[in-house]
């Protein structure tokens, strides 16, 4: 057990709990430490944006990094409770891969996963980390949601789109039809369609997607499965708070 980064959870625990600024001295004699090693701590945390000097004397308080942290897992629980029994009805009805993946530090991040029964099917564990250009929920976000095409759009196979123009003309056809396609474009052998899952407030919080090899992901497969992603995805967001125009 690593008992410096439990020493650093009591340290940064008591100073948001408190009402006031803290101070190494007061920590020390609260948590059963020397003050050298509170203030130690206490550093590491300000080093890391938990914590902020408020004064000259030497003390600190929390900052709003702790509420962003917070509120994001409180997101991905809310919409993972809404999700999960519609993502169940849809991998039934496709027998394919179904993810839901929110954007996180500029990629797309898996939060869960439901897998196909079939024996041929791909493998994304929760935790993957996908670029947005070349991914089907990556292009939702690039469609539909805040995340500008911006930077060097990275080739990955010989799939992967690396044109902005042409990248922005896909995006045209993805806000036309209501999802996203993605065919080989980050692995060769994945192909996918998404389609985004909005707040109340309409902007886009997390993807819906329905992915597999990508000889099961032609035109008459996508055109099959379209419907029943775009009928899980007007669910899902319905139960989020959107409404409709």
């Amino acid at each position: 057990m690593e008992t410096t980064l439990l020493k650093g959870l009591r340290v940064l625990s008591a100073i948001a709990a408190s009402d006031e600024p803290r101070g190494a001295s007061d920590l020390a004699r609260e948590l059963g430490m020397t003050r050298s090693n509170a203030h130690r701590l206490v550093q590491t945390l300000a080093a890391a944006g938990f914590v902020k000097p408020v004064d000259s004397e030497g003390k600190y308080a929390a900052t709003l990094l702790l509420f962003e942290l917070g509120a994001r897992a409180a997101r991905r629980l809310d919409i993972w409770s809404v999700s999960y029994p519609v993502m169940s009805r849809l991998a039934r009805q496709c027998d394919e891969n179904v993810i839901l993946a929110t954007l996180e530090r500029g990629e797309m991040v898996v939060i869960e996963r439901i897998e196909s029964t079939r024996a041929l099917r791909t493998y994304t564990p929760i935790g993957t980390r996908t670029p947005l250009h070349c991914s089907s929920p990556g292009k939702v976000y690039l469609a539909f949601g805040d995340a500008p095409i911006s930077g060097k759009l990275d080739p990955f196979t010989a799939r992967t789109i690396t044109d902005p123009a042409r990248l922005a003309r896909e995006l045209g056809k993805t806000r036309a039809r209501g999802y996203s396609i993605a065919r080989g474009e980050w692995r060769e052998d994945v192909g996918g369609i998404a389609v985004p899952l909005r707040r109340r407030d309409g902007r886009v919080l997390a993807a819906l997607s329905v992915s597999g090899p990508v000889d099961r992901f032609r035109s008459k497969d996508i055109e099959r499965h379209a419907p029943h992603l775009l009928r899980a995805g007007r669910e899902i967001s319905l139960e989020l708070g959107w409404r409709e125009a």
